[in-house]
């Protein structure tokens, strides 16, 4: 099977990703290894921190990337992974964000660290970027529900059609247990669009590696569904087209949910 990676810090020392060009060497080649031949390298854009001259010294290290990625025969596409923080909104204005191979989709991120509850921007970051013309991609939706997932807000998000983008490494156990339940719950009941790596490193967590995901993703809702997820709709963010939701046998009530 061949699988499209959608989330990838892999372009080497520009964030908290792979810092030389020795492990993105090895990195390149463990995903050959694993089956993924095409990867978006997403740097971490943070708003107040990150300006245009900053993202266009990491654009032309993506560019080096895109070069070694040919070695190991691995497709590397240019984004960026964008923090929506407090001053998301006048960096949005200077018009530079970075699109996913320039296309209409855009991979953003809330912090992690913080329940969703408590993200404490007053404005709506997802509103701002599709009135701008943007179309988000939802880095690690799992991940910013503590406790449970508030469904108010996913079915929100499910409505304006954004892109739902779920962690390898939530679905294997390797996160928290809620980021694991979460994850499941969205991919069994539809929501989910794409199964990513998050690669930081090149040993313990967050590798190029989605093998072991897929596995049991076909297991538990299917290859046509398992398929989706870490190919087609992988491919549709990149090609700037339609996403399309998993299959799904039946639906869960909001009030079955972490029973």
């Amino acid at each position: 099977m061949e699988f499209i990676d959608t989330h990838s810090h892999i372009a080497w020392h520009v964030d908290d990703g792979i810092q030389n060009i020795e492990d993105a060497r090895i990195a390149l080649t463990m995903a050959a290894s694993d089956g993924i031949h095409t990867i978006l390298s997403t740097p971490h854009v943070i708003p107040g921190r990150t300006d245009k001259n900053n993202y266009l010294k990491i654009s032309s290290r993506q560019d080096e990337l895109k070069q070694l990625g040919q070695e190991f025969d691995v497709d590397i596409f240019k984004g960026g992974e964008v923090m929506l923080n407090s001053h998301f909104l006048d960096t949005l204005r200077e018009g530079w964000l970075p699109k996913i191979h320039n296309g209409p989709y855009i991979l953003v991120e809330y912090n992690v660290r913080y329940d969703f509850a408590f993200q404490n921007l007053d404005f709506d970051p997802l509103f701002e970027l599709s009135v701008a013309g943007y179309h988000p991609v939802i880095a690690h939706v799992e991940r910013y529900f503590h406790k449970k997932l508030d469904m108010d807000v996913i079915n929100d998000w499910a409505d304006n059609d954004y892109v739902f983008q779920i962690n390898a490494t939530s679905l294997l156990g390797l996160d928290s247990k809620q980021s694991k339940k979460n994850a499941w719950w969205l991919i069994e009941n539809g929501y989910a669009h794409t199964v990513a790596t998050d690669t930081h490193r090149t040993t313990g967590y967050r590798i190029e590696n989605l093998s072991a995901a897929y596995e049991q993703v076909c297991r538990k809702v299917g290859k046509k569904a398992a398929d989706l997820l870490f190919y087609e709709n992988p491919k549709n963010v990149i090609l700037g087209r339609p996403v399309t939701d998993i299959p799904v046998h039946k639906k869960k009530s909001f009030f079955s949910f972490g029973r």
